[in-house]
């Protein structure tokens, strides 16, 4: 299930609709959702630290998406 809001109707035409599209297109929309939810994160980064430079959102975004340990390990620090 999508989500509580959407009928099992929609959701199955949603199905359909992607099962017809080839493995490099589904591929595509991967690629670019995962582009677009790491474009939010840094968003949400800013938001939270305003002054915070390019160097200091990249490692915020590491430890949000791979932990505290892969920020030291990538960056040297916490």
């Amino acid at each position: 299930m999508l989500s509580a809001d959407t009928s099992p109707a929609q959701e199955e035409r949603y199905f359909e609709l992607l099962r017809r599209r080839t493995p490099a297109q589904r591929m595509k929309i991967v690629s670019a959702t995962t582009r677009q939810m790491r474009h939010m994160a840094e968003a949400g980064i800013r938001l939270r630290f305003p002054n915070a430079t390019e160097a200091q959102v990249r490692e915020e975004l590491i430890e949000l998406l791979y932990g505290v340990e892969a920020r030291q390990r990538l960056c040297g620090k916490k």
